[in-house]
């Protein structure tokens, strides 16, 4: 459930020259039509880990998203950042 309607999230990704993604995207079935609700993708993980000669300038986000319990609505995402061994 989003909201009050049916809806699904869908992850997808990719990795482009050695960087890569991790984006959802949200829909709701609503009044028989599958409705977009963000207007660009979520992003929930990139590196550049594939992209780097030097393991040392790497950048990895990773992220947990969830839909708060007390309010169906709220979409909450927390971000995990490890750069330069940090």
């Amino acid at each position: 459930m989003i909201g009050g309607d049916d809806g699904i999230a869908i992850e997808s990704g990719g990795m482009f020259q050695g960087y890569a993604f991790t984006a959802v995207d949200f829909y709701a079935f609503h009044a028989g039509r599958l409705v977009n609700l963000n207007t660009t993708p979520i992003f929930v993980a990139a590196d550049n880990s594939g992209a780097m000669a030097d393991p040392s300038k790497s950048i990895e986000v990773t992220a947990k998203w969830f839909f708060d319990p007390a309010d169906k609505t709220a979409l909450v995402v927390d971000y995990k950042i490890e750069a330069h061994g940090a």
